[in-house]
């Protein structure tokens, strides 16, 4: 309860990277769609061990599990149809965390992976009028560090950073524009988005592989700031009156050595894999008809196990019943580039 408790001051490993350490991934295909828990105090664990907070007003059915069609399971969570309380009423926020990662997590990092790095997708939804406000948000065990802020009324994207920048009314958190002007992204769309924090440079990056954006700045130190805690947020906004749901899959964070994103890094985003864990037949799709040319199955001793060659299709099924189980990477082959996937056998 405590952990979850620090976040509300928000209220107020990619392959390619050399030497990148996982340290946690979820695709939330496991999980029976539906409620993604029973408790809404934070103090004991839902499906996956997520865990959901709401201070006053808020049902378990505002974290669900989803089937979205070519991605599996997704992860939602609905906003309050209220404005902020006035205090001392409880905040109007629902709040969602993974308890598997924490600061011990964090230091079993390898000798020099010293960036933090949250990546997920999120899917924007159709046009609203809804003032909620959306976050990703890290934070240690005294402090927020940073993250990102979406708003679905207007569809704009924003960095989330405790920083002290010139000009401004001291150290705090400030939302950070990604670009010259404010970002605005296309209505019904997923877009993969990525946040760091570089535990020696005291910079945060922001990249939106869709939108080109790679931008960094300089954020509070935070030397003795390790990260604590990740939570998904949705908050009511000032006029709010309608709810709004934000949708989202492919979480995953590691401790890498840079910040620099590969076309096969991008490619990867595209792709789905589902059921994931899985016994038997396999479904790859995307949404932007990449066409498949061959699959390689790598089990962890770096063995080919499976290789399968296919005609350009952009949705492909293999079988899998004849494989151990295990974790398997799946180097998915394409005229754009190459992907490479996770996949649990069961």
């Amino acid at each position: 309860m405590k952990k979850l408790l620090l976040s509300v001051a928000f209220v107020l490993a990619a392959f390619s990277n050399v030497n990148a350490q996982q340290l946690l991934s979820d695709d939330f295909n496991s999980y029976t769609v539906g409620n993604v828990g029973t408790d809404l105090t934070g103090t004991t664990a839902g499906q996956g061990n997520w865990y959901t907070l709401v201070p006053a007003g808020g049902n378990n059915s505002n974290f669900q599990f989803v089937a979205e069609t070519g991605r599996g399971n997704v992860f939602s969570i609905e906003s309050t149809n209220q404005p902020p309380a006035t205090a001392p009423a409880p905040a109007n926020y629902r709040l969602a965390t993974k308890m598997d990662f924490n600061t011990a997590l964090w230091n079993t990092k390898t000798t020099g992976n010293n960036i933090l790095k949250v990546e997920y997708e999120f899917f924007t939804g159709a046009a609203t009028t809804s003032k909620a406000v959306h976050r990703m948000a890290v934070s240690s065990a005294n402090r927020a560090i940073g993250g990102l802020t979406y708003v679905p009324e207007t569809r704009t994207l924003a960095g989330l950073a405790y920083a002290n920048p010139p000009g401004g009314s001291g150290p705090g958190l400030y939302n950070i524009t990604l670009g010259s002007t404010p970002l605005v992204l296309d209505a019904n769309k997923w877009y993969k988005v990525i946040f760091y924090v570089d535990y020696t440079t005291n910079k945060a990056t922001w990249q939106i592989p869709d939108k080109n954006i790679n931008v960094n700045f300089d954020i509070v130190s935070v030397a003795t700031e390790a990260p604590d805690e990740i939570s998904f947020l949705a908050i009511a906004g000032t006029g709010n009156a309608m709810s709004s749901t934000l949708k989202y899959d492919n979480y995953m964070v590691s401790a890498v050595n840079n910040t620099t994103a590969s076309v096969d890094d991008v490619i990867s985003t595209k792709f789905n894999i589902y059921p994931n864990p899985a016994s038997d037949i396999i479904t790859i799709s995307n949404q932007e008809s990449i066409g498949v040319e061959k699959v390689s199955i790598v089990d962890m001793n770096g063995r080919v196990v499976k290789t399968q060659s296919f005609t350009n299709q952009s949705e492909i099924q293999l079988n899998i019943s004849d494989l151990r189980a295990g974790v398997y990477i799946f180097n998915i082959s394409t005229k754009e580039g190459n992907a490479s996937k996770k996949v649990i056998k069961k």
